[in-house]
């Protein structure tokens, strides 16, 4: 635990004063949700301001989802869509397919007490426990494998599954069956204030937290100010000291834009202190050799917004552009 945040409650005719704003009560007549928001704008004094990195969660609104339907359904592979079995060329990627390419052995799944993963949600999305039972019971039957999560820290709505969420959870846990999982749940539509959010909340966490943390979520282009890259960096680099991996999508926009001066591909991806990950597809009609994948934009990097080039990656960069004929 670093103890880097402190955390404060106070009443709304608190943070009225603090923040010189007005905040209301805002009702969903569908849903009957509550919640207290400012319309801004907002300030700080000034003996304050010097101590803050930024200011979050006081504006925005959620997206209202309507009643979700089962992220997972059991028919057979000859049938033309399967919500959560994505395919290449054909081939139905399975569990059991993924561990075959990146030659993980049938019979080797978690059984170290030491092992713990997690999987980070945004944007209100969340999954249903039921789905990923029908998942494993589709791909693992008749082994035994645990499918439900260890712990779910934030709100998950079961009845709002999306298919987002229940994908990272389902193939997380089934391509690494008995590893303790977790589900960090940031509920919320402002990503950057949601990103700061749960760096908040890992890093103040008192327990252990997984060992591995895998984000599908991020965003291209400006934030609102340099302060939302900078200190989400800061906290994946101390919990990186401490052994803390954090695997990161590279989205599906690739560079970040087509008609722009400045690439400006998806954070945190770019953040030096995560793994990124980008979306690949076998090359042929059968498991093997890979390429970068063609349905959509994918990769990143060569970003002017974040920190210069870590120099332990000097030699590989200077040899792909002195190899490559044509550069992307």
């Amino acid at each position: 635990r670093s103890k880097d945040f402190v955390q404060i409650h106070p009443t709304v005719q608190q943070a009225e004063k603090l923040l010189d704003t007005s905040f209301h009560t805002w009702h969903h007549g569908e849903t009957a949700t509550k919640l207290v928001r400012s319309l801004g704008p907002y300030s700080a004094p000034n003996r304050v301001v010097r101590h803050l990195d930024f200011i979050v969660g006081h504006l925005g609104l959620p997206h209202n989802m309507k009643k979700g339907q089962p992220t997972y359904k059991m028919p057979s592979f000859e049938k033309e869509s399967h919500l959560n079995v994505e395919r290449q060329n054909g081939i139905p990627l399975t569990p059991q397919i993924i561990r075959q390419r990146y030659n993980i052995d049938r019979g080797e799944v978690g059984g170290s007490v030491k092992n713990s993963q997690a999987v980070v949600q945004f944007q209100n999305n969340y999954f249903s426990e039921g789905d990923t039972r029908d998942f494993f019971t589709q791909f693992w039957p008749n082994r035994g494998y645990n499918s439900s999560t260890k712990k779910i820290i934030g709100h998950n709505d079961e009845m709002y599954p999306s298919l987002q969420a229940s994908s990272d959870v389902q193939y997380l846990m089934a391509v690494a069956p008995n590893v303790p999982t977790w589900v960090w749940s940031t509920s919320g539509l402002d990503f950057w204030s949601d990103l700061a959010t749960w760096t908040t909340a890992i890093s103040n966490y008192q327990d252990d937290v997984p060992r591995v943390n895998v984000i599908a979520y991020g965003n291209e282009g400006e934030a609102p100010s340099a302060d939302y890259r900078k200190r989400p960096n800061e906290e994946f680099a101390e919990l990186g000291h401490k052994g803390i991996t954090f695997v990161v999508s590279t989205g599906d926009m690739g560079t970040g834009c087509s008609l722009c001066y400045y690439f400006s591909p998806t954070f945190p991806a770019t953040s030096p202190w995560v793994t990124a990950v980008g979306a690949t597809q076998f090359k042929q009609n059968s498991v093997g050799p890979e390429e970068a994948s063609r349905t959509f934009s994918t990769g990143g990097g060569f970003s002017w917004e974040t920190t210069s080039r870590p120099e332990y990656q000097h030699n590989v960069v200077t040899h792909y552009f002195a190899t490559q004929k044509t550069v992307p």
